[in-house]
């Protein structure tokens, strides 16, 4: 079989196989490769962005934590609990908290609240304030204003460390630390509330949220939610709260009539105990057309290309003869070039007529053939066969053997080994060697360079590619220095 109908062959049965691949990949394969494969990638790739969220929002909040807690050990902030305050206290108070506000992005109030949950000793926000002079300052009560978040929810324990609590219906998040006094008197809890905009910035900037995106508190339970549309927040915030409710951190989908966008929610949860959730498209875990085009691609390739390859891997069994005729051809050449000073050539033509079957067997052996093809490559063998005798035969006499230019014959031979593309001592075929004969004795070197050169040896360089063994019975005639430099351009042929 040639290359051609090979090629043709893996053609066609990688067509019909991509027919039915097809037809399978569209009843139904398609959807399990989506469910078992694609989607978990998906999800996987989604957990691993939540998780770096939820890392930063961690960082940031434990930095911020780090900086309230450091004011609270100011002697002015721990005084704020005292009858009596003096005008310095307060406006140190005031200035270091003014600072501080400036300084944090997001920063909306600080307040210090007794125990209790009524009384305010200290707040920056401007509607908490009920009259001041230059020695006190006097302060709403926390549960006058309605708006305000429940006090057993912030609360912060005696001992206690930070807690963090979404605020759902202004958008932000309030820090509740222990407050000691200048005695180290536990006295209440300290407020520091934050925007949910310097969350946002935070991402941003670390380049884990799009500009533009929206990140919501949920109050019940407590948590963060990015990519929530404002547009449908007010459907789908229920359904958030009751995947939470149930602990469900996993990808759930949520069914939500308003709009015909569906969204499905995957969750995870932050060291400050409350969720982070990731509210993605749910379009983006559909199976692509393009991964699909990709796939039956890729498929009918490999196919292709495997097919192809199990057609070749048995070589054709003439190119397998033909390399073992040229490695023989190799083989004798070789032989003769290693023993060139001694050469019979009668006796050596001889030995290889007498080892023409041995050799063909050898040639042909694990060679499995019909019985035309046989024939054709006994046709090879002999044809390869008898060309080597007849340049045996047309060597016979010994003339060659005088004057052998060594360097153009090892040239010869680096140049049918390298078109030869074979390895010698891998996979050599072993040719007869040639018994010991004489040696023929040569003219003196020096009376050769003394002879006169022949007028018509530009025409003998010509005929190199000649091998008639006529031309050198014709050149005994010649006189012995004629003789030498036509025995010369022989060997050059």
């Amino acid at each position: 079989m040639t290359v051609f109908h090979k090629a043709s062959l893996s053609l066609f049965i990688a067509v019909l196989l991509f027919a039915a691949f097809s037809v399978l990949a569209f009843t139904g394969f398609f959807d399990i490769i989506e469910t078992r494969f694609y989607n978990p990638a998906i999800t996987r790739g989604l957990s691993r962005e939540l998780e770096q969220n939820a890392s930063q929002i961690d960082g940031l909040f434990s930095e911020l934590s780090a900086r309230f807690e450091t004011s609270l050990k100011e002697d002015s902030v721990r005084r704020s609990f005292l009858p009596n305050q003096s005008a310095e206290d307060i406006f140190e108070r005031s200035r270091l908290y003014g600072i501080l506000l400036e300084s944090t992005p997001g920063l909306q109030w600080v307040r210090f609240v007794d125990a209790g949950g009524r009384r305010i000793h200290y707040s920056s926000y401007p509607g908490d304030l009920l009259r001041q002079d230059r020695f006190s300052v006097a302060y709403h009560n926390y549960d006058d204003n309605v708006e305000a978040v429940p006090y057993a929810k912030l609360a912060a324990p005696d001992q206690g460390g930070v807690i963090v609590t979404p605020d759902e219906h202004n958008n932000r998040v309030i820090f509740s630390l222990p407050f000691y006094d200048s005695y180290d008197a536990y006295r209440g809890s300290a407020l520091f509330a934050l925007s949910m905009r310097a969350v946002a910035e935070q991402l941003v900037r670390q380049g884990r949220l799009r500009v533009g995106e929206d990140i919501a508190a949920n109050a019940v339970p407590p948590g963060i939610i990015l990519g929530l549309p404002r547009t449908s927040s007010a459907a789908l915030e229920p359904l958030i709260a009751a995947v939470w409710n149930e602990g469900i951190t996993s990808l759930t989908p949520l069914n939500s009539d308003s709009g015909d966008t569906v969204f499905a929610l995957l969750s995870t949860k932050t060291s400050y105990g409350f969720y982070l959730g990731q509210l993605v498209n749910d379009e983006l875990f559909d199976f692509p057309s393009s991964m699909k085009f990709v796939l039956l691609g890729s498929f009918f390739i490999t196919a292709y290309l495997s097919i192809f390859f199990l057609f070749n891997l048995r070589q054709d069994a003439l190119t397998v003869i033909q390399n073992r005729l040229k490695r023989l051809q190799i083989t004798i050449f070789e032989e003769y070039y290693d023993r060139k000073g001694d050469m019979d050539w009668e006796r050596w033509r001889r030995e290889l007529e007498q080892r023409r079957e041995d050799v063909r067997k050898e040639v042909k052996r694990d060679i499995k053939t019909k019985k035309q093809a046989g024939s054709d490559i006994d046709t090879l063998i002999d044809k390869s066969w008898d060309e080597i005798l007849g340049l045996i035969a047309s060597r016979q006499g010994g003339q060659l053997t005088a004057n052998i230019d060594e360097a153009k014959l090892s040239s010869i031979l680096k140049k049918i080994l390298a078109s030869s593309n074979v390895n010698l001592e891998q996979a050599r075929i072993s040719a007869p060697a040639a018994p010991p004969v004489k040696t023929v004795e040569t003219p003196d070197a020096e009376a050769v360079e003394d002879a006169e050169a022949v007028e018509d040896a530009e025409a003998v360089e010509d005929a190199e590619a000649v091998e008639d063994a006529e031309a050198v019975e014709d050149a005994e005639a010649v006189e012995d220095a004629e003789a030498v430099e036509d025995a010369e351009a022989v060997e050059d042929a």
